[in-house]
């Protein structure tokens, strides 16, 4: 709710990447997943790049007010 997405579209796109990398990032539960070895992996990536993106936009803005 918090990202103005449902929880089915979540489902899709994380299906749709585990098929793109060609392994489960979850293990599905019954009422609960768990990140795969592959999951950890993607999540400790995606988490680099995303810091690395912000500091790349703070960069530029810091540099635009010079």
């Amino acid at each position: 709710a918090a990202l103005g997405t449902v929880q089915s579209n979540v489902s899709l796109r994380i299906r749709k990447l585990e098929d793109f990398l060609g392994v489960p990032l979850f293990v599905r539960l019954r009422r609960s997943v768990a990140p795969t070895s592959h999951g950890e992996v993607l999540y400790r990536h995606a988490k680099h790049v995303i810091e690395t993106l912000d500091k790349t936009e703070q960069a530029i803005k810091l540099s635009r007010a010079a």
